[in-house]
This record gives structure tokens, C-alpha cells and sequence, in this order.
């Protein structure tokens, strides 16, 4: 079996050996990972979190849109751009996350968590943390990145990421990679209403930068 390790490297001068302390370590080349896949898309599937009733319907006409993407590139732009044409009253919102690397799983759920603190007064942040999220209350969540490879888009088929989808009381629309890549995330998003024109959230899926109501670190 094959494995890719994340860590720091370091030389014992003395000997010449070679130590790696490793931060993670997961199972590489495509076929491990397309394993992987399969599995976490049986368990969810198993769970009922692909099930069309428990999908929620995205609102026909939302005011206020939050976005959990990259904080630099176009993505911010092209979204903005696509939910004028669509949907010209609304406003969006940013919150900026990493969407590749072992922290981008964990950000994005975190995010998609604090959108949801926003539409209840009551709730606390999935890490329990105190800081007060400000914002308008948002109607639904696009939650994405632009294409790239596998391993670039591998944060959208974490487990964690899937789960923060699936327990939203907002609904969430899933944009990531191109038409042709389907993740985890795509599997748990929000049914899609005949109002949403097919392909209309197809180019909202490039990196992003815009306004920023709030930032988690």
C-alpha cells in the first residue's frame, strides 16, 4: 500500500539519517483514493444523507446568499456576477476559507456552521468558541472552489465536510470543480426547484475575494 505523509523533515547530521515527523498521512494514488470515495459515498449513502426527502428546497427568491470559498481569485466575481443575472436584489456574503490542504476540510465546515449561528441566535459555533458572528441572516449557502485535480478537490469528499452539509438548517448548493467532477459534497447538497435554471450554478466555482463580514481563524 501507498501512502502520502505531511510533516517536516529533518537530518541528523552525525549519521546522515533522514526523519520525517509526520502531521498526516493518508492512502495515495488514484485508486485509493477512488476506494475512499466509494466507501464514505456507501456509509452516507447507508445513513440516508443522499435521500431526496431530507434535501432541503433552495428558496426561489433569496436576499441575502453566503459563500464558503477561497478568499483570493475570481470565484467571488464570478458568483456575484451569476447571482446579478439571476438574482439581482440579492446580496452576498463572503466568508473566506482555505479549500485545498489538510486545514481546508475543518475551515469549511466550520464555516458552513457559522452561516448557521447567523440564523440562530442561540446556537454557538461548531468549535464552542464565544466571538459573536455578524451578518445579515442569509436564505442559502454556495459552498465551492474553481477545478483542478483530484487532490485539489479532495476537501469536498471529506467526511467532515459532508456532515457540515448534511446538518445545515440552511440549504447549500455544492459548486465545486468543473460540470464533469462529482464530490461527496454534491451528493449531500440541497435538492435543486425548477426555478434554479440547469447549469445557472455551473460557473460559480473559481476561487474567490470580495467583501467580508466576518473571518474564522
Amino acid at each position: 500500500m501507498q501512502v502520502r505523509v505531511n510533516g517536516h523533515a529533518s537530518v541528523y547530521e552525525r549519521r546522515g539519517d533522514l526523519q520525517i515527523q509526520a502531521q498526516a498521512m493518508r492512502r495515495a494514488g488514484k485508486g485509493a483514493q477512488q476506494k475512499a470515495f466509494e466507501q464514505l459515498k456507501q456509509k452516507l449513502r447507508d445513513e440516508g444523507l443522499f435521500d431526496a426527502e431530507r434535501k432541503k428546497a433552495l428558496p426561489p427568491f433569496p436576499e441575502t446568499i453566503g459563500v464558503v470559498t477561497s478568499g483570493q481569485g475570481a470565484a467571488i466575481h464570478d458568483i456575484q456576477t451569476g447571482l446579478e443575472r439571476r438574482f439581482p436584489p440579492a446580496e452576498v456574503v463572503l466568508c473566506p476559507v482555505k479549500v485545498q490542504g489538510l486545514e481546508a476540510p475543518q475551515a469549511i465546515a466550520d464555516a458552513i456552521g457559522a452561516f448557521n449561528d447567523i440564523a440562530s441566535s442561540d446556537a454557538q459555533r461548531p468549535d464552542q468558541r464565544e466571538e459573536v458572528v455578524s451578518g445579515p441572516h442569509p436564505d442559502l449557502l454556495i459552498v465551492g472552489r474553481g477545478g483542478g485535480s483530484t487532490e485539489d478537490l479532495w476537501a469536498f469528499n471529506e467526511e467532515v465536510v459532508a456532515r457540515a452539509i448534511a446538518a445545515s438548517e440552511l440549504p447549500v448548493v455544492s459548486a465545486v470543480g468543473h460540470e464533469s467532477d462529482v464530490t461527496i459534497a454534491d451528493l449531500v447538497e440541497a435538492h435543486y426547484d425548477d426555478v434554479w435554471v440547469e447549469g445557472e450554478l455551473s460557473d460559480f466555482t473559481r476561487a474567490a475575494s470580495g467583501h467580508c463580514y466576518f473571518t474564522l481563524t
